[in-house]
């Protein structure tokens, strides 16, 4: 009776936890393949700071296979310069309990140091993870290169800013510059002096 119902019930409660697991297991294998499939790097870790997946884009970018990475800090494995080691800053901002609770930090201008030395400029984003308490229990890196689009906006600019025959500074950056000089002078209270030159004949030259 009582010993059989109890038995039962350990054998429907085992089943249960199974199969809760394997849901569980499952889940993570989706959403760890949905990750793998897109062009953003993916790298997360658990309360500590250390690695506990990225993804294969992730993996390509830092140098780090998945398998080398897990359980080495965030700092390791997804090296900052120019900035001071923003990310892992970030990644304890974004786990940080307070009044906030955790907050998603992003940075726009970071240059990552994959494993092998080659630098490549990144944006990133640092996004806390929490439990169904609501808890923090880890943190989400997604970053993406921006090599090429820097570069585009730098020679855009470049082009704006200088003629396109002789290379040289045009009207655009001359406004600029004088611009600055005339809010450096007015801030230091001292004078600037400006000196026009007339060439004669001038459309003949050109």
């Amino acid at each position: 009776g009582a010993n059989s119902y109890a038995k039962l019930s350990a054998q429907n409660r085992e089943t249960i936890d199974r199969r809760a697991a394997e849901a569980r297991k499952l889940e993570n294998e989706t959403a760890n393949v949905t990750l793998d499939s897109i062009g953003e790097a993916v790298l997360r870790t658990d309360i500590h700071g250390d690695v506990v997946f990225l993804n294969r884009m992730a993996e390509k970018m830092t140098g780090w296979s998945r398998e080398e990475a897990l359980g080495h800090p965030v700092a390791e494995v997804l090296r900052i310069i120019d900035g001071g080691g923003e990310v892992p800053s970030a990644v304890e901002t974004a786990m940080k309990e307070h009044d906030t609770a955790g907050i998603t930090v992003n940075y726009s201008n970071s240059t990552l140091v994959r494993r092998d030395g080659f630098e490549c400029g990144i944006e990133n984003t640092v996004t806390p993870v929490r439990d169904q308490d609501g808890a923090i229990t880890g943190a989400v890196a997604a970053f993406h290169d921006v090599t090429a689009a820097r570069a585009r906006s730098l020679e855009m600019s470049h082009q704006a800013q200088h003629d396109s025959l002789t290379d040289l500074p045009n009207r655009v950056l001359f406004n600029d510059r004088l611009k600055q000089a005339i809010s450096l002078v007015e801030r230091q209270d001292k004078q600037l002096v400006l000196m026009f030159v007339d060439l004669d004949h001038f459309k003949k030259i050109n």
